[in-house]
């Protein structure tokens, strides 16, 4: 997307450290509040390293378009946050209730697993929108080197699929949802009617 292997960098460097972050937060949580499984911290890097890098490549995708539209480094990273942050936050949000909602598995290891991953979803999504930001801005012009910071992607295949896609889901917002309802149907049967087992 960027063509620059630094800002491949940027996420991964953020995630890692958010993620020391989080098993300490885990580990307090499991000391004061419930014993968690050990194989917890699988989890938390799976899903930190997953959505965790989803978050930043979002938040520098924006950042990098305001760069294209001729903002200064600040200006631009002021608006990526704010503009980013809400989808971010709704994305993070929900990801973190669903994992929450394990806490009634049948299973203890999963019922106490859940929370945990969320917390370090927390965690991924305060490094998202603020250590990811804070390099871009250190890096200045470096940070999608070899290409120019300001070289805008709005013109490429990708923008404008999903510019499509936004306007064919704000156009017909009702005929969306019914029919991810009714393809997801099957799969919330089969959910519903399951017997858990570790087959």
């Amino acid at each position: 997307l960027f063509r620059s292997p630094v800002a491949a960098v940027v996420p991964l460097v953020t995630i890692l450290l958010s993620l020391k972050i989080a098993m300490s937060v885990v580990a307090v949580f499991a000391k004061h509040v419930t014993l968690i499984p050990t194989m917890v911290p699988v989890f938390m890097t799976v899903v930190m390293f997953g959505a965790g890098t989803n978050y930043c490549l979002f938040l520098a995708g924006r950042y990098k378009e305001e760069l294209g539209r001729g903002l200064g480094y600040a200006d631009a990273a002021r608006i990526a946050i704010t503009q980013v942050g809400r989808a971010l936050g709704a994305s993070a949000g929900t990801e973190v209730l669903g994992l929450s909602l394990l806490i009634f598995a049948a299973f203890d290891i999963f019922s106490r697993t859940g929370v945990a991953v969320g917390l370090s979803l927390i965690v991924a999504l305060a490094a998202a929108l603020t250590l990811t930001p804070a390099i871009f801005l250190v890096l200045g012009e470096k940070a999608f080197w070899p290409c120019r910071a300001d070289t805008s992607l709005t013109g490429t295949l990708a923008a404008r699929f999903w510019r499509w896609v936004a306007a064919g889901v704000c156009r017909k917002p009702k005929q969306i949802l019914i029919t991810a309802l009714v393809l997801m149907a099957p799969f919330i049967y089969f959910g519903v009617t399951m017997t858990p087992s570790y087959d």
